[in-house]
């Protein structure tokens, strides 16, 4: 009888584990929609030279000691605070 307990106590935490990953999660809804891969796009199309793009991105991913990194680039990118003069951006409205 024990066991059959702690099987369906098994059972329900898994099932109240599984039903807590499956439900959706909430996010605000962008303000520009695609435009940080546009704006990359853009930016890897036109590099100055054959790899300059991959490494610069390479670099700032793979580097703990610069800041700020790729993820604060591309936030900042999003927010439309780095400048056409930077990058070609065009989640600058």
């Amino acid at each position: 009888m024990r066991r059959i307990r702690i099987a369906a106590a098994s059972m329900a935490v898994a099932a109240g584990l599984i039903a807590a990953v499956a439900a959706p999660a909430s996010a605000a809804t962008p303000r520009n929609q695609g435009c940080v891969g546009e704006s990359l796009s853009a930016l890897a199309t036109n590099q100055t030279s054959n790899g300059a793009f991959g490494a610069a991105a390479s670099g700032l991913a793979q580097d703990p000691t610069t800041a700020p990194g790729l993820g604060d680039f591309v936030q900042a990118g999003q927010a439309g605070l780095v400048s056409d003069d930077v990058l070609p951006n065009t989640c600058n409205d």
